[in-house]
């Protein structure tokens, strides 16, 4: 019996159509959400996975050299700090220089998202070393 691996493997143009026809659906989704709203994390979701199946099953394709780019591998590092501080923070940020929620509409409040992602990367980073780390050490 063949593994999954080897099933997706010798179906490259199946799993690249697959991948396509999402990457599709997520340019549809950008541009109008047709009343599917509810599909869009669904959507997305199976976007990503085909994404790094397909990283995963061709590991000298230009995908997975891609995914290990030191900045991403960087970013992945303190991905949990960035995922539960960049609401709190961009809020902040530009609720404090603009009073209202965030919103990029204007120079000055593409300025203040850039300070808030400075601002989440640095807080993520302090949160690793000061406690992640401590809970990752116990394995």
């Amino acid at each position: 019996s063949a593994s999954l691996v080897q099933v997706l493997c010798n179906n490259r143009v199946v799993v690249w159509a697959v991948f396509f026809s999402f990457l599709f659906g997520m340019a549809v989704m950008t541009v109008e959400s047709a009343g599917l709203a509810f599909f869009d994390p669904f959507v997305i979701a199976l976007f990503y996975a085909v994404f790094l199946t397909l990283a995963v099953i061709y590991r000298g394709s230009g995908t997975a050299s891609l995914l290990r780019l030191k900045g991403l591998c960087i970013a992945g590092k303190y991905s949990y700090g960035i995922y539960m501080y960049h609401q709190v923070v961009s809020g902040l940020v530009h609720g404090w220089l603009f009073g209202g929620p965030p919103a990029i509409n204007s120079l000055a409040s593409l300025f203040a998202m850039v300070i808030a992602l400075v601002l989440t990367f640095g807080l993520a980073v302090a949160s690793f070393h000061r406690f992640e780390s401590i809970f990752l050490g116990f394995g």
